[in-house]
């Protein structure tokens, strides 16, 4: 999908969130329940409101009318009628009766356009709308009724947060889940790590840890915000040991306030004892240990702002052994994978992943490394799918652009 493409998608998608705006003018009673969601009590449909509609069909038109191809004339006349309608609705001086003239223009101009935008992506896209609330670009802020408005959520699409996202993707954690402040929502988090997970169609739940095993991992009672009560648990492979299926795994506790240390997490290796250090779970997937990592004790490692330390629950003060702890699992399929498109035309392939976790001891200082490598990640592109440039330029032969595709965190 080339730049083109993509922008007509788009482009298509703004037009199509604007429908609702004819709906809404179509008559009284429609403007008075579309307005009064806004928070206005209206009491008449001026004309300059009807006349919108006209407008926001021509818009629809233009992007139905698009054929898919790219064609920058056809999108540029999309985004020229989408750019008059946002210009004629914030030029709006008509006011309905039954409200207050300059707070209504002042916030029709301003706000009606992202609600719009916010609708359409609830209902077309809601793991996007989901995202963008997490990350505070959707803002609802529920809005207590006064003498000349009735109580009604204010809906805001902050469009100057989305840069400052990308700007500090770092900042995304304190964003979405208050991570290094004295309120971080560990079962907001571990809620979006499950979605995730289940996505990728291993076995994960949220429930209550081992008290005993939450008891262990936590600083004296009378130091403690809390017990620990959310526990996130993930298996990622079933092994044979001394003839009997075993899990193996790892779980997310959340850690709360410990005296005037902010709450974290503790992640914790969920090893049968009896594992071997290299196991061949099938012909494709290999789970492979670290030398020297302990793997007959419970341990978990917390992460909170400014400390990474070990805990051994069941035995409070152990030394963990210098070599530290590493597992990873190896995806090593014997042909390319399919990722994303079709065979033999333009596709996202791979030829195998591994990922895993490593924890680092040197003396006191404690270091935790996640990692994800997608091994022969590349974007073929089929001679068929390539414009015209493209297949002068290569024939009829395959273009392979190799993606990289490692990632890790530290900390």
């Amino acid at each position: 999908m080339d730049a083109s493409t993509t922008l007509e998608i788009i482009a298509r998608h703004l037009a199509l969130a604007t429908r609702p705006l004819a709906d809404a003018t179509l008559d009284l009673e429609s403007f008075q329940r579309f307005l009064y969601a806004l928070g206005w009590e209206v009491n008449d449909l001026p004309a300059p409101y009807v006349a919108l509609a006209a407008r926001v069909n021509e818009v629809v038109t233009a992007a139905e009318a698009l054929d898919g191809s790219g064609a920058l004339a056809g999108i540029a006349a999309l985004l020229d009628k989408i750019r008059s309608l946002v210009q004629a609705i914030r030029g709006l001086t008509a006011v309905p009766s039954g409200v207050e003239a300059t707070a209504f223009l002042a916030d029709i101009g301003e706000r009606l356009f992202e609600v719009l935008l916010v609708d359409y992506l609830t209902e077309a896209f809601p793991f996007l709308a989901q995202l963008l609330e997490a990350l505070h670009v959707i803002v609802a802020t529920p809005q207590a009724p006064t003498a000349t408005r009735p109580a009604f959520v204010e809906t805001r699409f902050l469009f100057d947060e989305i840069p400052r996202v990308i700007a500090d993707p770092g900042s995304i954690p304190a964003r979405v889940y208050g991570f290094g402040t004295p309120d971080f929502d560990f079962a907001l988090a571990a809620a979006h790590v499950q979605e995730l997970l289940l996505g990728l169609d291993l076995m994960v739940g949220v429930g209550r840890p081992d008290p005993d095993a939450a008891a262990g991992f936590q600083a004296p009672r009378a130091t403690v915000a809390r017990t620990i009560s959310t526990e996130l648990v993930v298996h990622v492979a079933e092994v044979k040991i001394a003839g009997k299926n075993e899990l193996v795994g790892l779980s997310l506790l959340e850690l709360p306030a410990e005296g005037s240390a902010l709450p974290g997490m503790i992640l914790q290796p969920r090893v049968p004892p009896g594992i071997q250090t290299s196991v061949a779970i099938d012909d494709e997937l290999r789970l492979d240990f670290r030398a020297g990592s302990d793997l007959a004790r419970t341990f978990g490692v917390f992460v909170r702002p400014g400390e990474v330390g070990v805990r051994y629950p069941f035995a409070p003060g152990t030394t963990p052994p210098s070599e530290g702890f590493g597992a990873e699992l190896s995806w090593l399929p014997a042909d390319a994978t399919l990722l994303l498109g079709t065979r033999g035309a333009t596709r996202l392939e791979a030829r195998g992943a591994r990922t895993g976790i490593t924890i680092d001891i040197a003396g006191t200082d404690v270091e935790l490394g996640l990692h994800l490598e997608v091994q022969g990640a590349a974007l073929v592109v089929a001679p068929g799918d390539a414009d015209g440039l493209l297949s002068r330029l290569f024939g009829r032969s395959n273009l392979v652009v190799p993606l990289p595709t490692r990632r890790g965190l530290r900390r």
